[in-house]
This record gives C-alpha cells, structure tokens and sequence, in this order.
C-alpha cells in the first residue's frame, strides 16, 4: 500500500469520524445579565472530542500500518513465524526433524522390515564421542535412505509392527529398551530390570526374553508379554533355565521358538543349549532339548542358531563345544523331532542362519574370496554359494520378509543385499 493510498483510507475515516462526533449547537438563555453556560460548556466538549479524534485517527493509522507490515512478511502469512508446540507421540523424547541424509560413516547393528519396501536400519555413525546412535527408515526396499532421530538406550536390536490403529510401533532392545508409536520420529526409553536379550512383535502381541541378571553367564531368564505399544509386561510360565550366557528369540506368526544357550561358569559340568517353545501365540510354553545332540563324552555340541519358516520347518546351526559352527540340523514338525546332521562344506563356518520356506542360507565367517552366502535347497544336504563379500567376520544381518524377498548385510556392515528369488540371486547397494 502507498501513501496517497494511506491517506484516502485516513481521510474516509476521519469523515466518518466527525459525523459520528459532530455537535449541533441549541440555542440557550440564561437569566437576564448572567451570561449563558452553554457555549463555553459546548466549546469544551468540542475540545475534548477534536482531542479524542485526534487519538482515535492516530489509533487507526496504527492499525493499517500494522497490517500493511504483517501483509509483507511471508507472503501474507505469519504462520511459519509461530513456535512449533507439538508433542512427541510416546514422550520422554521430543521430535527432531527427520529426512536428513545418511551420516557418513554409517554402520548397521541390527534391520526390521514391515513389507518389501518399509524398513528401519539401526546402526552408528562417527561423532564427537566417538560412534553415536543412528537411525535410518526406507521406503523402496532399501535403494534409499533418509535418518530419523535415534534411540538414546544402550541398544542394538530393532523389531517394527503396526498396532490395531495402523500406527508404526518399533522395539530397539538389547540390552536396554525403548518405543516409538511414531515409525521412529520419537523415542521413550522403557525400565527394564536385567537385559532384554529378545523381542519380537506380531499377531497382537509382543513377547520378550530378557535376563533376571544384569549380566552374563550365570543368567536365568524370563519370557514375557505385552500389549503391542504397551507398557505393561506380564511374566508367562515357562521352564526354568539358571545358567545361561545369552538367549535369542525367533517368531512366525503364532510359534515362537526361544533359545537358550548356556556355559559351565553357570554351575554345570556341562551347560548345552536349550528350546523353549510356543504354538499357542506366546500363552503356553514347553522345553525340548538341544537339538543339536546327543552330547558325548569328548566333546559337547552346542545350537548357536535356530531360524524358523512359514512351512513349520527349524533349523538348527550347531557347534563343538568352543568350536564355530559347522553342520546344520532340520526339523519338519516344528522341533519336535530333527533329521541327521548335514556338514557345511569343509573348512567353512557359519555366523548366521536363515530358512525361508523350503531353503536355508547360512552367512559364513570365511571363504576363499571372503564371507559367504550358503544356500541349500535339500535341507542341507548339499550346499551352492549365492554371494559374497570381500570382508570376513561375522555378518550384522540375515533375514526374510517373505518367502522370496530377503536381505543380508556382511561383516563390513556398510551395505546390504537383497533378494526377490528366495536367495538364487543378489544385488548390493550401499545405505545412502
């Protein structure tokens, strides 16, 4: 607005001013020689209204000066001006922006896939400290990624499911515990007595393993369940198991299967490993023993891995006692019982286990051109390699989303593989 703009709107308001304020004088006489009251007492009312126009136009030219500044900042608009007051979703933790790039540097501990396309990649980056927490979320199965602001616990597992409501509810555990109800945007760290060495969310519920001990061996362990996004944990009834060193928990759909994998220093002359599972949605449980026995005089044989597919088939990656892995075992009736063990090829160990239906992968710690991806579609009785990499190690990841769709991330925990053929084939790309 101009001035020869501003000054018509003053004047306009001016007339309507006077016509609302103007005074029409009434003759009045007084008593013979007294002069009359009435003009002076009108000369001052006319005073204070020129005073009191005065006041008001000077009031109403602030007016539209202010509205003539507030009309040139944001284009009209002074909303972005306005603090953001927005709470987080599950407290504790406030929202920070999200979307920004992946951190340089960045190495993933643990991965959670809702679908073939959603997932979530915790990990660490380089920071003034030293490494920090970092938090990445895709959209496209991997091909990219953008951060979100990380859990403040001391963790380094991560398991996503959507509640009843649609909401994106995600567990980072181990050994401490935190929830999100916001896909990640916020973050509450939960208290937890012991180490939640296992969770896994599905069917409407949430089931943990987690220690009575604040550290191990020596451990004695606890199954218990929860509502998804709840903060209410219920002990179920379970087997007794006192010297454990760690424990891991797997589900499909309503079985679950928890192993428990023990040590001497717990008080045993020997300390094998232990099934505990469930087919009733975590409400009941039973015990089985180590399904990578029977145990001999010379040497103990240990599970270090179990993985379970949608067909009700367990496999079990076995070790000698002290010994990395080396042969595996397969179950068609839900550990009930297991076939005869079938060695990895020779001089190969294994880290990690996964069996989609109908096939097994193991990820190996060494191969003539590193690490190495096993696959069997024999129940292991004979053996391909379907990739590798060029570090050795132990691998962070090895799962499926489905039956065809899966991902493995290697000892270099900077990029992933992915495949839609149920482990045939495989193609990388770094987290960016």
């Amino acid at each position: 607005m101009n001035d020869a703009s501003l000054n018509a709107e003053l004047s306009d308001f001016e007339r309507d001013l006077q016509r609302v304020l103007r005074t029409r004088e009434v003759p009045s006489r007084g008593p013979a020689g007294v002069p009359d009251p009435v003009p002076a007492v009108h000369a001052g009312i006319r005073r204070r209204r020129r005073t009191q126009r005065a006041q008001v136009l000077v009031a109403g030219a602030a007016v539209v000066v202010v509205a003539v500044g507030a009309s040139t900042l944001g284009g009209g608009s002074l909303t972005a001006q306005r603090p953001d007051i927005s709470q987080p979703a599950t407290g504790g933790v406030v929202p920070r922006p999200d979307g920004g790039p992946v951190p340089q540097g960045f190495q993933v501990k643990d991965l959670s896939f809702l679908s073939t396309t959603r997932g979530w990649a915790l990990g660490s980056a380089p920071c003034a400290t030293g490494r920090c927490g970092s938090l990445l979320v895709t959209e496209d199965g991997g091909t990219t990624w953008v951060s979100r602001p990380a859990p403040t616990a001391d963790v380094r597992s991560l398991r996503f499911v959507t509640d009843g409501g649609g909401r994106l509810v995600g567990y980072a555990f181990n050994p401490g515990l935190a929830l999100t109800t916001d896909g990640g945007r916020s973050w509450a760290t939960q208290p937890v007595q012991g180490q939640v060495v296992g969770l896994e969310a599905a069917r409407g519920n949430v089931i943990r393993l987690l220690t009575r001990q604040p550290a191990c061996p020596g451990c004695s362990f606890l199954l218990q369940r929860s509502d998804v996004a709840g903060t209410a944990w219920q002990t179920v009834d379970q087997p007794a198991y006192d010297r454990g060193v760690s424990g891991s928990l797997l589900r499909q759909g309503t079985r679950l299967v928890a192993l428990l994998r023990g040590h001497t220093s717990g008080g045993a002359g020997d300390a094998r490993s232990v099934l505990v599972l469930s087919t009733d949605n975590g409400a009941t449980w039973r015990s089985r023993e180590d399904p990578c026995g029977p145990a001999s005089l010379t040497s103990e044989v240990d599970a270090t891995q179990v993985s379970i597919a949608a067909d009700g088939g367990v496999v079990a990656l076995c070790a000698h006692r002290g010994q990395l892995a080396s042969f595996t075992r397969y179950s068609t009736d839900g550990a009930r019982t297991f076939g005869a063990p079938t060695d990895l090829p020779p001089q190969v160990t294994a880290s990690l286990l996964s069996s989609p239906r109908g096939t097994v992968l193991v990820a190996t710690m060494s191969g003539a051109s590193g690490s190495q991806l096993l696959r069997s579609t024999d129940q292991g009785a004979s053996w391909s390699t379907a990739a590798s990499q060029p570090s050795a190690g132990e691998s962070a990841f090895l799962d499926f989303t489905t039956d065809k769709v899966g991902t493995w991330v290697g000892p270099d925990r900077t990029r992933l593989l992915r495949t839609i053929d149920a482990g045939a084939t495989w193609t990388q790309a770094p987290f960016s």
